[in-house]
Protein backbone atom coordinates (compact mmCIF):
# COMPACT_ATOMS: atom_id res chain seq x y z
CA UNK A 1 0.00 0.00 0.00
CA UNK A 2 2.50 2.57 0.88
CA UNK A 3 4.12 1.78 -2.28
CA UNK A 4 1.13 2.63 -4.21
CA UNK A 5 0.39 5.76 -2.12
CA UNK A 6 4.02 6.99 -3.12
CA UNK A 7 3.47 6.09 -6.97
CA UNK A 8 0.46 8.14 -6.30
CA UNK A 9 2.56 11.10 -4.76
CA UNK A 10 4.83 10.80 -7.44
CA UNK A 11 1.99 11.26 -10.39
CA UNK A 12 1.07 14.28 -8.64
CA UNK A 13 3.66 15.74 -8.31
CA UNK A 14 4.81 15.49 -12.16
CA UNK A 15 1.18 15.95 -12.87
CA UNK A 16 2.07 19.16 -11.25
CA UNK A 17 5.12 20.15 -13.06
CA UNK A 18 3.73 19.69 -16.07
CA UNK A 19 0.85 22.20 -15.83
CA UNK A 20 2.99 24.70 -14.12
CA UNK A 21 5.58 24.28 -17.71
CA UNK A 22 2.61 24.36 -19.66
CA UNK A 23 0.90 27.59 -17.30
CA UNK A 24 4.49 29.36 -17.94
CA UNK A 25 4.58 28.57 -21.73
CA UNK A 26 1.06 29.70 -22.40
CA UNK A 27 1.41 32.78 -20.11
CA UNK A 28 4.88 33.77 -22.04
CA UNK A 29 3.37 32.85 -25.84
CA UNK A 30 0.12 34.57 -24.73
CA UNK A 31 2.15 38.23 -23.01
CA UNK A 32 4.14 37.72 -26.07
CA UNK A 33 1.21 38.05 -29.02
CA UNK A 34 -0.35 40.75 -27.07
CA UNK A 35 2.95 42.92 -26.78
CA UNK A 36 3.03 42.36 -30.85
CA UNK A 37 -0.61 43.03 -30.96
CA UNK A 38 -0.26 46.00 -28.89
CA UNK A 39 2.53 47.65 -30.93
CA UNK A 40 0.70 46.22 -33.89
CA UNK A 41 3.15 44.20 -35.99
CA UNK A 42 2.32 43.85 -38.77
CA UNK A 43 3.18 45.85 -42.01
CA UNK A 44 -0.35 47.48 -43.38
CA UNK A 45 1.36 49.15 -46.37
CA UNK A 46 4.20 47.73 -48.50
CA UNK A 47 5.39 47.50 -52.46
CA UNK A 48 6.50 44.60 -53.25
CA UNK A 49 9.26 44.75 -56.32
CA UNK A 50 7.58 42.32 -58.90
CA UNK A 51 10.06 42.72 -61.74
CA UNK A 52 14.03 43.07 -61.90
CA UNK A 53 16.95 43.09 -64.46
CA UNK A 54 19.44 40.75 -63.47
CA UNK A 55 22.92 40.04 -64.90
CA UNK A 56 25.10 37.03 -63.30
CA UNK A 57 28.75 36.32 -64.16
CA UNK A 58 29.95 33.18 -63.57
CA UNK A 59 33.41 32.28 -62.58
CA UNK A 60 34.31 30.54 -65.90
CA UNK A 61 33.39 34.03 -67.75
CA UNK A 62 30.06 33.59 -68.64
CA UNK A 63 27.38 35.99 -68.54
CA UNK A 64 23.72 35.37 -68.49
CA UNK A 65 20.44 38.08 -68.58
CA UNK A 66 17.38 37.50 -66.52
CA UNK A 67 14.24 38.91 -66.07
CA UNK A 68 12.18 38.72 -63.06
CA UNK A 69 12.92 37.75 -59.58
CA UNK A 70 14.60 33.92 -60.53
CA UNK A 71 17.76 33.11 -61.85
CA UNK A 72 20.26 30.19 -61.93
CA UNK A 73 21.59 29.37 -58.20
CA UNK A 74 25.04 31.26 -58.06
CA UNK A 75 28.10 29.30 -57.27
CA UNK A 76 31.24 30.59 -55.04
CA UNK A 77 32.65 33.43 -56.82
CA UNK A 78 29.82 34.24 -59.00
CA UNK A 79 28.64 37.33 -59.07
CA UNK A 80 25.16 38.96 -59.70
CA UNK A 81 23.78 42.66 -60.67
CA UNK A 82 20.59 43.03 -60.04
CA UNK A 83 18.86 45.85 -61.30
CA UNK A 84 15.07 47.51 -59.28
CA UNK A 85 13.51 50.58 -60.64
CA UNK A 86 12.02 52.54 -57.79
CA UNK A 87 8.79 54.26 -58.24
CA UNK A 88 8.75 58.17 -57.98
CA UNK A 89 5.75 58.04 -56.10
CA UNK A 90 7.65 56.55 -52.52
CA UNK A 91 8.49 59.44 -50.94
CA UNK A 92 4.84 60.84 -50.42
CA UNK A 93 3.79 57.10 -49.58
CA UNK A 94 6.04 56.02 -47.30
CA UNK A 95 7.86 59.42 -45.88
CA UNK A 96 10.77 57.33 -44.83
CA UNK A 97 11.15 54.81 -47.22
CA UNK A 98 13.62 51.83 -47.38
CA UNK A 99 14.70 48.98 -49.33
CA UNK A 100 14.32 45.50 -47.71
CA UNK A 101 15.63 42.29 -49.19
CA UNK A 102 17.59 39.36 -47.72
CA UNK A 103 20.45 37.03 -49.13
CA UNK A 104 22.35 34.10 -48.51
CA UNK A 105 26.06 33.79 -47.96
CA UNK A 106 26.77 36.79 -50.31
CA UNK A 107 28.91 39.98 -50.21
CA UNK A 108 26.97 42.50 -51.24
CA UNK A 109 27.19 46.40 -52.33
CA UNK A 110 24.06 49.03 -53.25
CA UNK A 111 25.03 51.78 -55.29
CA UNK A 112 22.42 54.48 -57.00
CA UNK A 113 23.64 56.22 -59.95
CA UNK A 114 27.32 54.55 -59.83
CA UNK A 115 27.38 55.47 -56.16
CA UNK A 116 27.76 53.43 -53.88
CA UNK A 117 25.41 53.97 -50.78
CA UNK A 118 26.11 50.35 -48.78
CA UNK A 119 28.43 47.65 -48.33
CA UNK A 120 28.72 44.50 -46.75
CA UNK A 121 31.42 41.75 -46.75
CA UNK A 122 32.31 43.33 -50.81
CA UNK A 123 36.06 44.12 -51.58
CA UNK A 124 36.97 45.45 -55.05
CA UNK A 125 38.74 42.09 -55.79
CA UNK A 126 35.70 40.64 -54.46
CA UNK A 127 38.01 37.22 -53.56
CA UNK A 128 38.71 38.28 -50.06
CA UNK A 129 35.95 38.25 -47.97
CA UNK A 130 36.35 39.52 -43.66
CA UNK A 131 33.53 38.64 -42.45
CA UNK A 132 33.08 34.74 -43.14
CA UNK A 133 29.55 34.40 -41.35
CA UNK A 134 28.01 35.45 -43.89
CA UNK A 135 24.76 33.09 -43.89
CA UNK A 136 20.94 34.47 -43.61
CA UNK A 137 21.25 38.05 -43.70
CA UNK A 138 18.19 41.00 -43.80
CA UNK A 139 18.91 43.93 -45.14
CA UNK A 140 17.22 47.48 -44.63
CA UNK A 141 18.83 50.36 -47.29
CA UNK A 142 17.27 54.09 -46.82
CA UNK A 143 16.27 55.35 -50.07
CA UNK A 144 15.73 58.66 -49.52
CA UNK A 145 18.37 60.87 -47.20
CA UNK A 146 20.37 63.96 -47.13
CA UNK A 147 23.24 62.58 -49.14
CA UNK A 148 20.46 61.44 -52.23
CA UNK A 149 16.85 60.46 -53.11
CA UNK A 150 16.29 57.21 -54.86
CA UNK A 151 12.45 57.62 -56.30
CA UNK A 152 11.90 57.15 -60.12
CA UNK A 153 15.81 55.89 -60.28
CA UNK A 154 17.43 52.47 -60.57
CA UNK A 155 18.87 50.84 -57.53
CA UNK A 156 21.52 48.08 -58.28
CA UNK A 157 22.70 45.59 -55.57
CA UNK A 158 25.29 43.49 -56.57
CA UNK A 159 25.46 40.28 -54.70
CA UNK A 160 28.97 38.20 -54.66
CA UNK A 161 28.68 34.36 -53.85
CA UNK A 162 30.80 32.88 -51.43
CA UNK A 163 29.10 29.57 -51.38
CA UNK A 164 27.57 27.28 -53.55
CA UNK A 165 24.43 27.61 -54.58
CA UNK A 166 23.87 30.54 -52.18
CA UNK A 167 21.25 32.05 -53.64
CA UNK A 168 18.14 31.68 -56.68
CA UNK A 169 15.82 34.10 -55.94
CA UNK A 170 15.61 37.87 -55.05
CA UNK A 171 12.67 39.65 -53.80
CA UNK A 172 12.23 42.91 -52.17
CA UNK A 173 9.97 45.19 -50.59
CA UNK A 174 9.61 48.77 -50.59
CA UNK A 175 7.92 49.95 -46.44
CA UNK A 176 8.79 52.67 -44.11
CA UNK A 177 11.49 52.69 -41.79
CA UNK A 178 9.91 52.65 -38.90
CA UNK A 179 7.80 49.36 -39.92
CA UNK A 180 11.00 47.02 -41.37
CA UNK A 181 11.57 45.07 -38.51
CA UNK A 182 8.00 44.26 -38.74
CA UNK A 183 9.13 42.53 -42.23
CA UNK A 184 10.80 38.85 -40.22
CA UNK A 185 7.55 37.95 -38.49
CA UNK A 186 5.04 39.66 -40.74
CA UNK A 187 2.03 37.44 -40.88
CA UNK A 188 3.66 35.08 -38.16
CA UNK A 189 3.35 36.62 -35.01
CA UNK A 190 2.18 32.82 -33.28
CA UNK A 191 4.96 31.23 -34.41
CA UNK A 192 7.54 33.94 -33.05
CA UNK A 193 5.97 33.68 -29.79
CA UNK A 194 5.99 30.17 -30.23
CA UNK A 195 9.70 29.44 -31.29
CA UNK A 196 10.71 32.66 -28.48
CA UNK A 197 8.76 30.52 -25.59
CA UNK A 198 10.62 27.54 -26.47
CA UNK A 199 13.73 29.37 -26.31
CA UNK A 200 13.75 31.61 -23.02
CA UNK A 201 12.10 28.21 -21.37
CA UNK A 202 15.11 25.64 -22.71
CA UNK A 203 17.51 28.18 -21.78
CA UNK A 204 16.27 28.60 -18.06
CA UNK A 205 15.90 25.00 -17.70
CA UNK A 206 19.24 24.70 -18.94
CA UNK A 207 20.30 26.86 -16.42
CA UNK A 208 18.28 24.73 -13.79
CA UNK A 209 19.65 21.79 -14.89
CA UNK A 210 23.25 22.80 -14.85
CA UNK A 211 22.75 24.32 -10.96
CA UNK A 212 21.57 20.93 -10.38
CA UNK A 213 24.42 19.42 -11.23
CA UNK A 214 26.60 21.28 -9.48
CA UNK A 215 24.14 21.19 -5.85
CA UNK A 216 24.44 17.23 -6.80
CA UNK A 217 27.83 16.51 -7.97
CA UNK A 218 26.44 14.78 -10.51
CA UNK A 219 25.41 15.80 -14.20
CA UNK A 220 21.69 16.24 -15.00
CA UNK A 221 20.93 14.82 -18.25
CA UNK A 222 18.76 17.34 -18.86
CA UNK A 223 21.49 19.92 -19.61
CA UNK A 224 22.25 18.33 -22.86
CA UNK A 225 18.44 17.48 -23.71
CA UNK A 226 17.53 21.53 -23.28
CA UNK A 227 20.96 22.97 -24.72
CA UNK A 228 19.73 20.75 -27.69
CA UNK A 229 15.74 22.50 -27.62
CA UNK A 230 17.40 25.78 -26.98
CA UNK A 231 19.57 25.26 -30.26
CA UNK A 232 17.46 24.07 -32.39
CA UNK A 233 14.65 26.60 -32.06
CA UNK A 234 17.38 29.34 -31.76
CA UNK A 235 18.76 28.00 -35.34
CA UNK A 236 15.17 27.87 -36.47
CA UNK A 237 14.71 31.37 -35.74
CA UNK A 238 17.64 32.65 -37.15
CA UNK A 239 16.87 30.76 -40.73
CA UNK A 240 13.41 32.63 -40.40
CA UNK A 241 15.36 35.63 -39.64
CA UNK A 242 13.08 35.83 -37.03
CA UNK A 243 16.11 36.67 -35.02
CA UNK A 244 16.36 39.93 -35.99
CA UNK A 245 13.89 40.79 -34.14
CA UNK A 246 15.69 40.92 -30.79
CA UNK A 247 18.86 41.49 -32.08
CA UNK A 248 18.75 44.28 -34.53
CA UNK A 249 22.65 43.47 -35.82
CA UNK A 250 22.86 42.08 -39.21
CA UNK A 251 25.84 40.20 -38.84
CA UNK A 252 25.38 38.72 -35.48
CA UNK A 253 22.13 37.49 -36.18
CA UNK A 254 23.72 35.70 -39.41
CA UNK A 255 26.19 34.04 -37.00
CA UNK A 256 23.96 32.58 -34.74
CA UNK A 257 22.94 30.18 -37.08
CA UNK A 258 26.39 29.15 -37.92
CA UNK A 259 26.48 28.66 -34.03
CA UNK A 260 23.44 27.32 -33.38
CA UNK A 261 24.34 24.46 -36.19
CA UNK A 262 27.52 23.65 -34.67
CA UNK A 263 26.59 23.67 -31.51
CA UNK A 264 23.31 21.75 -31.66
CA UNK A 265 25.27 18.62 -32.96
CA UNK A 266 27.61 18.78 -30.21
CA UNK A 267 24.46 19.43 -27.27
CA UNK A 268 23.22 15.77 -29.64
CA UNK A 269 26.56 14.26 -29.14
CA UNK A 270 26.82 14.83 -25.47
CA UNK A 271 23.08 13.94 -25.14
CA UNK A 272 23.60 10.40 -26.55
CA UNK A 273 26.83 9.87 -24.13
CA UNK A 274 24.70 10.46 -21.35
CA UNK A 275 21.21 8.07 -22.75
CA UNK A 276 23.96 5.28 -23.46
CA UNK A 277 25.59 4.58 -20.88
CA UNK A 278 27.30 1.23 -21.38
CA UNK A 279 27.61 -1.17 -24.68
CA UNK A 280 28.50 -0.87 -28.21
CA UNK A 281 25.90 2.42 -28.65
CA UNK A 282 28.21 3.93 -25.70
CA UNK A 283 31.22 3.32 -27.49
CA UNK A 284 30.30 3.89 -30.78
CA UNK A 285 29.12 7.79 -29.63
CA UNK A 286 32.24 8.34 -28.09
CA UNK A 287 33.68 7.63 -31.57
CA UNK A 288 31.06 10.42 -33.00
CA UNK A 289 31.17 12.86 -30.54
CA UNK A 290 35.24 12.55 -31.17
CA UNK A 291 34.54 13.27 -34.36
CA UNK A 292 32.29 15.87 -33.79
CA UNK A 293 34.30 18.25 -31.46
CA UNK A 294 37.22 17.59 -34.15
CA UNK A 295 35.50 18.50 -36.72
CA UNK A 296 33.86 21.60 -35.19
CA UNK A 297 37.82 22.56 -33.74
CA UNK A 298 39.03 21.95 -37.82
CA UNK A 299 36.66 24.14 -39.27
CA UNK A 300 36.93 26.85 -36.49
CA UNK A 301 41.09 26.84 -36.84
CA UNK A 302 40.69 27.17 -40.96
CA UNK A 303 38.06 29.76 -40.53
CA UNK A 304 40.06 31.73 -37.84
CA UNK A 305 43.60 31.60 -40.15
CA UNK A 306 42.14 31.42 -43.82
CA UNK A 307 41.24 34.54 -46.09
CA UNK A 308 39.17 31.71 -48.60
CA UNK A 309 37.58 29.43 -46.70
CA UNK A 310 33.81 30.46 -44.17
CA UNK A 311 32.37 28.27 -42.10
CA UNK A 312 29.59 28.00 -44.90
CA UNK A 313 32.87 25.73 -46.28
CA UNK A 314 32.07 23.62 -43.59
CA UNK A 315 28.16 23.56 -43.15
CA UNK A 316 27.48 20.33 -45.77
CA UNK A 317 30.00 18.26 -43.43
CA UNK A 318 28.13 19.35 -40.40
CA UNK A 319 24.56 18.43 -41.78
CA UNK A 320 26.37 14.97 -42.49
CA UNK A 321 27.66 14.53 -38.94
CA UNK A 322 24.26 15.54 -37.73
CA UNK A 323 22.49 13.85 -40.08
CA UNK A 324 24.53 10.13 -38.41
CA UNK A 325 24.00 11.69 -35.30
CA UNK A 326 20.14 11.90 -35.46
CA UNK A 327 20.49 8.46 -38.10
CA UNK A 328 22.32 6.60 -34.88
CA UNK A 329 20.61 7.95 -31.94
CA UNK A 330 17.48 6.88 -33.43
CA UNK A 331 18.42 3.18 -34.39
CA UNK A 332 20.12 3.03 -30.64
CA UNK A 333 17.14 4.06 -28.76
CA UNK A 334 15.00 1.52 -31.22
CA UNK A 335 17.17 -1.59 -30.61
CA UNK A 336 19.06 -1.43 -27.95
CA UNK A 337 18.07 -4.01 -25.57
CA UNK A 338 18.94 -2.34 -21.91
CA UNK A 339 16.73 0.66 -22.63
CA UNK A 340 13.42 -1.22 -23.73
CA UNK A 341 10.69 -0.74 -21.16
CA UNK A 342 10.39 2.89 -19.36
CA UNK A 343 7.76 5.08 -20.89
CA UNK A 344 10.56 7.43 -20.50
CA UNK A 345 12.49 5.49 -23.93
CA UNK A 346 8.94 5.07 -25.50
CA UNK A 347 8.61 9.10 -25.69
CA UNK A 348 12.03 9.16 -27.31
CA UNK A 349 11.54 6.81 -29.60
CA UNK A 350 8.72 8.30 -31.27
CA UNK A 351 10.34 11.82 -30.72
CA UNK A 352 13.31 10.63 -32.50
CA UNK A 353 11.74 9.11 -35.52
CA UNK A 354 9.89 12.16 -35.96
CA UNK A 355 12.86 14.52 -35.60
CA UNK A 356 14.75 11.82 -38.22
CA UNK A 357 12.10 12.08 -40.61
CA UNK A 358 11.79 15.96 -40.81
CA UNK A 359 15.53 16.47 -40.35
CA UNK A 360 15.96 14.71 -43.20
CA UNK A 361 13.09 16.67 -44.86
CA UNK A 362 15.06 19.69 -43.76
CA UNK A 363 18.28 18.71 -45.27
CA UNK A 364 16.06 17.63 -48.67
CA UNK A 365 14.86 21.46 -48.40
CA UNK A 366 18.05 22.77 -48.11
CA UNK A 367 19.15 21.36 -51.38
CA UNK A 368 16.43 21.97 -53.24
CA UNK A 369 15.25 25.32 -52.17
CA UNK A 370 17.92 27.16 -54.30
CA UNK A 371 16.06 25.36 -57.73
CA UNK A 372 13.99 27.37 -60.07
CA UNK A 373 10.17 27.80 -59.27
CA UNK A 374 10.53 26.31 -55.36
CA UNK A 375 9.28 28.87 -53.48
CA UNK A 376 6.43 26.41 -51.94
CA UNK A 377 9.37 24.46 -50.78
CA UNK A 378 11.17 27.34 -49.21
CA UNK A 379 7.83 28.41 -47.53
CA UNK A 380 7.20 25.34 -46.08
CA UNK A 381 9.26 25.43 -42.41
CA UNK A 382 10.09 22.32 -41.86
CA UNK A 383 12.91 23.17 -39.22
CA UNK A 384 10.56 25.36 -37.92
CA UNK A 385 7.91 22.38 -36.83
CA UNK A 386 11.00 20.12 -35.99
CA UNK A 387 11.84 22.78 -33.53
CA UNK A 388 8.67 22.98 -31.93
CA UNK A 389 7.99 19.02 -32.11
CA UNK A 390 11.72 18.55 -30.22
CA UNK A 391 10.79 21.02 -27.88
CA UNK A 392 7.78 18.95 -26.69
CA UNK A 393 9.11 15.63 -27.01
CA UNK A 394 12.69 16.54 -25.04
CA UNK A 395 10.52 18.24 -22.26
CA UNK A 396 7.84 15.82 -21.55
CA UNK A 397 11.30 12.80 -21.92
CA UNK A 398 13.05 14.67 -19.10
CA UNK A 399 9.56 14.98 -16.82
CA UNK A 400 8.49 11.43 -17.47
CA UNK A 401 12.74 10.47 -16.76
CA UNK A 402 12.29 12.37 -13.96
CA UNK A 403 9.35 10.93 -12.98
CA UNK A 404 10.59 7.29 -13.35
CA UNK A 405 14.04 7.93 -11.37
CA UNK A 406 12.02 9.74 -8.70
CA UNK A 407 9.76 6.17 -8.56
CA UNK A 408 12.39 3.88 -8.52
CA UNK A 409 14.58 5.66 -5.84
CA UNK A 410 11.05 5.43 -3.90
CA UNK A 411 10.74 1.92 -4.65
CA UNK A 412 14.43 1.42 -3.73
CA UNK A 413 14.01 2.91 -0.21
CA UNK A 414 11.17 1.08 0.43
CA UNK A 415 12.40 -2.27 -0.58
CA UNK A 416 15.75 -1.59 1.64
CA UNK A 417 13.01 -0.55 4.60
CA UNK A 418 11.77 -4.00 4.27
CA UNK A 419 14.71 -5.98 3.94
CA UNK A 420 16.70 -3.96 7.18
CA UNK A 421 13.48 -3.16 9.21
CA UNK A 422 12.09 -5.69 11.29
CA UNK A 423 8.17 -5.73 10.70
CA UNK A 424 6.90 -6.15 13.79
CA UNK A 425 8.57 -3.66 15.95
CA UNK A 426 9.85 -1.13 13.09
CA UNK A 427 13.41 -1.31 14.59
CA UNK A 428 16.43 -2.52 12.18
CA UNK A 429 16.62 -6.19 12.12
CA UNK A 430 19.49 -8.61 12.16
CA UNK A 431 20.32 -8.18 8.27
CA UNK A 432 20.68 -4.25 8.78
CA UNK A 433 22.94 -4.87 11.74
CA UNK A 434 25.18 -7.01 10.05
CA UNK A 435 25.23 -5.06 7.49
CA UNK A 436 26.18 -1.91 9.22
CA UNK A 437 28.13 -2.80 12.48
CA UNK A 438 30.41 -5.07 9.80
CA UNK A 439 30.44 -1.53 7.43
CA UNK A 440 31.90 -0.57 10.68
CA UNK A 441 34.28 -3.07 11.83
CA UNK A 442 36.05 -2.58 8.12
CA UNK A 443 36.81 0.85 9.01
CA UNK A 444 37.88 0.03 12.83
CA UNK A 445 35.82 -0.42 15.51
CA UNK A 446 37.53 0.73 18.60
CA UNK A 447 36.44 0.95 21.65
CA UNK A 448 32.33 -0.14 21.97
CA UNK A 449 30.04 -2.51 24.15
CA UNK A 450 28.26 -5.25 22.81
CA UNK A 451 24.95 -6.16 24.92
CA UNK A 452 22.51 -9.10 23.78
CA UNK A 453 19.36 -9.08 25.84
CA UNK A 454 17.01 -11.36 25.95
CA UNK A 455 13.42 -11.75 27.23
CA UNK A 456 11.57 -13.99 30.01
CA UNK A 457 8.85 -15.48 29.78
CA UNK A 458 7.91 -15.23 26.34
CA UNK A 459 6.05 -18.90 26.20
CA UNK A 460 4.09 -18.32 29.30
CA UNK A 461 2.40 -14.62 28.09
CA UNK A 462 1.94 -16.53 24.64
CA UNK A 463 -0.04 -19.50 26.21
CA UNK A 464 -1.34 -17.31 29.38
CA UNK A 465 -2.88 -14.25 27.39
CA UNK A 466 -2.26 -14.95 23.50
CA UNK A 467 0.13 -14.28 21.00
CA UNK A 468 -1.10 -10.52 20.26
CA UNK A 469 -0.12 -10.18 23.93
CA UNK A 470 3.28 -11.83 23.60
CA UNK A 471 3.96 -9.38 20.31
CA UNK A 472 2.70 -6.22 22.85
CA UNK A 473 5.16 -7.55 24.92
CA UNK A 474 8.23 -7.75 22.31
CA UNK A 475 7.29 -4.04 20.76
CA UNK A 476 7.11 -2.47 24.46
CA UNK A 477 10.85 -4.34 24.93
CA UNK A 478 12.02 -3.13 21.35
CA UNK A 479 10.26 0.76 22.94
CA UNK A 480 12.64 0.13 25.77
CA UNK A 481 15.60 -1.12 23.28
CA UNK A 482 15.25 1.78 21.56
CA UNK A 483 14.95 4.46 24.62
CA UNK A 484 18.18 3.16 26.38
CA UNK A 485 20.46 2.17 22.91
CA UNK A 486 19.60 4.05 19.79
CA UNK A 487 20.67 7.61 20.39
CA UNK A 488 24.63 6.44 21.11
CA UNK A 489 24.45 3.53 18.69
CA UNK A 490 23.04 0.64 17.53
CA UNK A 491 20.44 -1.65 18.05
CA UNK A 492 18.49 -4.51 16.00
CA UNK A 493 15.88 -7.48 17.11
CA UNK A 494 18.02 -10.42 16.44
CA UNK A 495 15.21 -12.81 16.01
CA UNK A 496 12.03 -13.97 18.37
CA UNK A 497 12.54 -12.24 22.02
CA UNK A 498 15.88 -11.45 21.57
CA UNK A 499 18.38 -7.46 20.63
CA UNK A 500 21.38 -6.91 20.36
CA UNK A 501 22.66 -3.26 20.87
CA UNK A 502 25.95 -1.55 20.10
CA UNK A 503 27.75 1.13 21.41
CA UNK A 504 30.89 2.40 20.53
CA UNK A 505 32.68 4.14 23.20
CA UNK A 506 34.46 3.25 26.32
CA UNK A 507 33.33 0.88 29.09
CA UNK A 508 31.24 3.45 31.22
CA UNK A 509 29.06 4.23 28.60
CA UNK A 510 28.26 0.95 27.61
CA UNK A 511 27.26 0.55 31.40
CA UNK A 512 25.41 4.01 31.21
CA UNK A 513 23.29 2.48 28.55
CA UNK A 514 22.69 -1.10 29.89
CA UNK A 515 21.38 0.93 33.02
CA UNK A 516 19.20 3.27 30.84
CA UNK A 517 17.26 0.09 29.30
CA UNK A 518 16.84 -1.41 33.03
CA UNK A 519 15.62 2.39 34.05
CA UNK A 520 13.39 2.45 30.72
CA UNK A 521 11.94 -1.19 32.26
CA UNK A 522 11.14 -0.26 35.36
CA UNK A 523 9.21 2.88 34.41
CA UNK A 524 7.50 0.91 31.75
CA UNK A 525 6.24 -1.75 33.94
CA UNK A 526 5.15 1.41 36.44
CA UNK A 527 2.81 2.37 33.99
CA UNK A 528 0.94 -0.43 33.44
CA UNK A 529 0.25 -0.55 30.15
CA UNK A 530 0.55 -4.16 30.19
CA UNK A 531 -1.03 -6.84 32.25
CA UNK A 532 2.50 -8.75 32.70
CA UNK A 533 5.95 -7.36 33.91
CA UNK A 534 8.58 -7.19 31.00
CA UNK A 535 11.90 -8.31 32.21
CA UNK A 536 14.96 -9.25 30.16
CA UNK A 537 18.40 -10.86 30.63
CA UNK A 538 21.58 -9.68 29.12
CA UNK A 539 24.80 -10.05 28.47
CA UNK A 540 28.00 -7.34 27.57
CA UNK A 541 31.18 -7.64 25.93
CA UNK A 542 33.28 -4.82 26.00
CA UNK A 543 36.34 -4.26 23.64
CA UNK A 544 39.04 -1.89 23.51
CA UNK A 545 41.90 -0.90 21.15
CA UNK A 546 44.41 -2.57 24.13
CA UNK A 547 42.42 -6.11 24.46
CA UNK A 548 40.52 -6.02 20.84
CA UNK A 549 37.70 -8.25 20.69
CA UNK A 550 36.11 -9.06 17.08
CA UNK A 551 32.88 -8.74 16.64
CA UNK A 552 31.78 -12.87 16.00
CA UNK A 553 33.76 -13.67 19.41
CA UNK A 554 31.77 -10.56 20.97
CA UNK A 555 28.27 -11.74 19.81
CA UNK A 556 29.41 -15.34 20.51
CA UNK A 557 30.50 -14.25 24.09
CA UNK A 558 27.56 -12.05 24.90
CA UNK A 559 25.47 -14.59 24.11
CA UNK A 560 27.05 -16.51 26.87
CA UNK A 561 26.94 -14.04 29.28
CA UNK A 562 23.50 -13.48 28.90
CA UNK A 563 22.01 -17.15 29.09
CA UNK A 564 24.21 -17.32 32.37
CA UNK A 565 22.03 -14.16 33.20
CA UNK A 566 19.62 -15.69 32.41
CA UNK A 567 19.81 -18.87 34.36
CA UNK A 568 20.86 -16.73 37.81
CA UNK A 569 17.58 -14.90 37.24
CA UNK A 570 15.32 -18.01 37.18
CA UNK A 571 17.32 -19.74 40.22
CA UNK A 572 16.63 -16.76 42.26
CA UNK A 573 12.84 -16.88 41.44
CA UNK A 574 12.66 -20.85 42.35
CA UNK A 575 14.72 -20.09 45.41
Amino acid sequence: MELVRTAKKSRIRVAKTVILILITAVSFILGISAYLTYYGVRCEDKLKIDEYYITTKRENGNTEYYIGNEFDALNKNDHAKININIPSTIGPRFQNPVLCFNVYNCAIKVTIDKHVIYVDGWKDNRRNIPDKFLGNRSYTIPLITKEYDASGKTVTVELYSVSAKSVSTFDSLIVRAEEAWKLPIDGDQALFALLLTIVVISATLTVGSIIRSVMNRTFDIGVPIFMTTFFFALWSMSTERMLSILLRDVKVCSRMEYYAMFFLSLSIAILALQYFRKGIFHKLWIGLTVIDVAYIAGAITVNSISTVYSMQTFIRGLLVVVAAELAVFVTGVNIDKSKRGPVSTVIMRAGCLIMLIMGLLEIGRYQLVFLPNADAIADFKIGTFAAIILGVFMILYYIILNMEAHTSTVEREQLEEIAYNDMLTGIPNRSYFNKTVHEMSEEGLGDYTLIFIDLNDLKKVNDEHGHSCGDELIIAASVCVSKAFSKDGEICRWGGDEFVAFVPGDEAKGKDCISRFENALDEYNDSGLLPFRITAAHGAIFSSKEDPVDLTTALREADMKMYDAKKKMKERRID
